[in-house]
């Protein structure tokens, strides 16, 4: 796709005698500022001289527009998330509210997807004063987040980043089980029997 001369051009209206500068922006709509009248401006060049400042101002605009992501905000994407793709179950559903709720938005809230990078996120769930089984849960959500803005086609089609977040002793306990002594069992066996 041919892409567009951001600076515009200077054209002269003659039936009130006026130089506008024209232009379009990324969405293809077109835009004018008067710039001055023939009197003011002579000659096209003195037009389009006396026009640079607002010329600045537009490609300014463009770049800054360039510069802003395309994607959503973290929080955006969850409603979304919400309504489209989160499980039915209810007991699958309930987990994840948790963790959206109580630990994905309130850090990540305003942050656009793309703010999710392995780094960041592997940093701030070992500072969570949580078990390592759960900072996993954590983090599955979150690649449920990234795999359903792919899905939706709001970032490029790739290895999702969530995979290269490690978390170590995931899989071990936090706590060693304890064994029932002779006396307890018995206590316990007979509240069974009643």
């Amino acid at each position: 796709m041919r892409t567009r001369n951001h600076s515009g051009s200077v054209v002269l209206d003659r039936r009130i005698k006026q130089w506008n500068l024209f232009w379009w922006d990324e969405d293809g709509k077109r835009h004018s500022k008067k710039v001055g009248t023939l009197r003011q401006y002579p000659t096209k060049h003195a037009a389009w001289n006396a026009a640079k400042p607002l010329r600045d101002a537009v490609e300014q605009q463009a770049i800054v527009n360039r510069a802003v992501p395309a994607v959503p905000t973290v929080n955006t994407l969850v409603e979304q998330y919400r309504d489209e793709k989160m499980p039915k179950r209810f007991s699958t559903r309930y987990g994840y509210e948790q963790w959206l709720v109580n630990h994905i938005l309130p850090k990540w809230r305003e942050g656009w997807i793309t703010d999710l990078q392995p780094r960041p996120v592997e940093l701030w769930l070992h500072s969570l004063e949580l078990s390592p089984k759960s900072r996993v849960h954590i983090r599955g959500v979150i690649q449920q987040l990234w795999e359903f803005a792919m899905w939706r086609g709001e970032v490029p089609t790739q290895r999702n980043p969530m995979e290269l977040v490690t978390i170590k002793g995931a899989t071990k306990r936090t706590r060693q089980p304890r064994s029932l002594t002779v006396e307890e069992f018995q206590a316990f066996a007979s509240k069974l029997a009643t």
